[in-house]
């Protein structure tokens, strides 16, 4: 199964219990997407939690959804995340009854680029996209990049994703 273009017009601020968690895969089908911009962002990727979860798995942002348990060493089931607040609409859970981390959340965040922020993944990704198409300044990314509440994003945490950028850039 690969992922498609959303044509439903749905947005990415779905509940957890809409989240249809089968279709996360770990495949986005990347020959759809023509340009790395903020329109084939948000028709291809952003249109829907799973499709930007998948295309964050498919180019190495986040690790495909076998992920082991760090104790038993068996495969972590993806889960749909409860909480409200949590930015993210998957988790990563561990169901062997004999493991220490039994029923432990992990966030699928943990250890990627993604990791400690309090952004969403469409954010985080239109600044990325904004960054390789060489728009830089304060002034246009703070007008491109809102989050899902519609909050204008403040200028320390562009420049500190500017400088993480750069970092990784070298």
């Amino acid at each position: 199964m690969t992922d498609t273009a959303c044509t439903s017009g749905a947005t990415s601020t779905l509940a957890a219990s809409a989240f249809d968690i089968s279709l996360i895969t770990g495949v986005s089908d990347l020959s759809t997407i023509k340009w790395y911009n903020n329109p084939f962002l948000t028709k291809y990727i952003g249109c829907s939690p799973q499709s930007t979860i998948n295309f964050c798995m498919q180019v190495g942002l986040l690790p495909k959804p076998s992920r082991k348990c760090t104790y038993c060493k068996r495969n972590l089931k993806l889960v749909p995340e409860n909480k409200p607040a949590n930015k993210t609409p998957v988790v990563y859970r561990c169901f062997n009854r004999g493991c220490r981390h039994y029923g432990k959340y992990i966030s699928i965040k943990q250890d990627t680029v993604f990791d400690n922020m309090h952004l969403t993944f469409e954010t985080v990704l239109r600044l990325i996209f904004l960054y390789i198409g060489n728009i830089s300044t304060y002034e246009q990314l703070l007008h491109e990049c809102y989050d899902e509440s519609e909050h204008q994003l403040n200028t320390t945490t562009i420049n500190d994703w500017l400088t993480y950028f750069r970092e990784i850039q070298l």
